[in-house]
């Protein structure tokens, strides 16, 4: 026997709808996907990069104070300068390369983290500064690109697939029909072909049809606010890594400005007042600490700034560029 079931067309459209709006929620989903794996092989990256500018300063420092405790020695021996200033210069030298040995153990750790993006090329030596950027668009622009991320295309397809599925509740209360033709061959009775038609009736729609309509129209407010949420949240997030983008780079010029040279012209003069009897050891060995301080929050400023246009490029849906390998 065979059996053909003949859907109403309008039932036929909504499949066909909702399996094309499926497709593109799947689609969504992976661009999603590749640009938040995108995003975090940058912010990894960033993360050895600024671990490796660190040990750099700090190696730069302890060479000062590896000649710094060599002059002490001789000042010591010839009684210019005390046994407290010796071990002074001494403990400062120590705890440089103590602070070596922690940002070299955290640089093993940041490219492992980043091999699991990138395999063996995480080993690859880094650039000694980052790639020069143009700003950013201004606001506007970046909320239209924002509204265009695959995050909210799928989520708007997601609702998509929702209304769908309550169309077709709806169509639930339409009856299809069924016809079927059957040959029976018989050793004790005549043969016969038989013909029946089926439909099915939209009886006690309470136990059914109501059901799965109210559960449909559920995930239709659910998806719709959820495409709503995502839209809001999506906005918010692109305001606040633009606006600390540029609280970063203004930092970034005070250090660049004002405070590094402040700092460097403190710890030359704290060396030169030492070096004419003037001034303490102390004085001299304070500022370089606060010179290398200024330094590293230089640094950790660029990182994070160069962070937060990886987080703007991925809100609004463009590949980072520059800080990624």
């Amino acid at each position: 026997g065979l059996t053909q079931e003949f859907t109403r067309a309008s039932k036929r459209r909504l499949r066909g709808e909702r399996g094309a709006q499926a497709a593109r929620t799947a689609s969504a989903d992976l661009d999603a996907l590749q640009l938040t794996v995108q995003r975090d092989v940058a912010l990894t990256w960033l993360t050895v990069w600024g671990q490796e500018q660190a040990v750099t300063l700090a190696t730069a420092a302890l060479q000062t104070a590896d000649l710094q405790v060599g002059v002490v020695d001789i000042a010591y021996r010839t009684g210019s300068a005390s046994r407290a200033d010796a071990l002074a210069a001494q403990g400062a030298r120590e705890l440089l390369r103590d602070q070596i040995a922690d940002q070299e153990q955290q640089i093993t750790e940041a490219r492992i983290a980043l091999s699991r993006w990138i395999g063996a090329d995480a080993e690859r030596p880094l650039p000694a500064d980052l790639p020069e950027r143009g700003p950013p668009a201004d606001l506007p622009t970046l909320l239209v690109r924002g509204s265009e991320h695959p995050l909210l295309q799928g989520a708007a397809s997601q609702a998509e697939v929702a209304r769908a599925d309550v169309q077709l509740a709806r169509a639930a209360y339409q009856s299809d029909w069924t016809v079927g033709v059957i040959y029976a061959h018989r050793l004790d009775f005549p043969d016969y072909v038989g013909v029946n038609f089926a439909v099915d009736l939209p009886l006690f729609t309470s136990n059914r049809q109501d059901r799965g309509l109210a559960a449909g129209l559920q995930e239709q407010r659910r998806a719709e606010n959820l495409h709503e949420d995502l839209g809001r949240q999506q906005a918010a997030q692109i305001r606040q890594s633009l606006s600390g983008w540029h609280r970063l780079e203004e930092r970034v010029a005070r250090y660049e400005r004002e405070i590094l040279p402040r700092s460097a012209e403190r710890s030359e003069a704290a060396r030169l007042a030492w070096q004419s009897g003037q001034g303490s050891l102390a004085a001299v060995l304070d500022a370089r600490q606060v010179e290398l301080e200024n330094r590293m929050q230089r640094l950790t400023l660029r990182r994070q700034a160069a962070a937060a246009r990886v987080t703007l490029d991925y809100l609004t849906g463009q590949e980072p560029t520059g800080e990624q390998p």
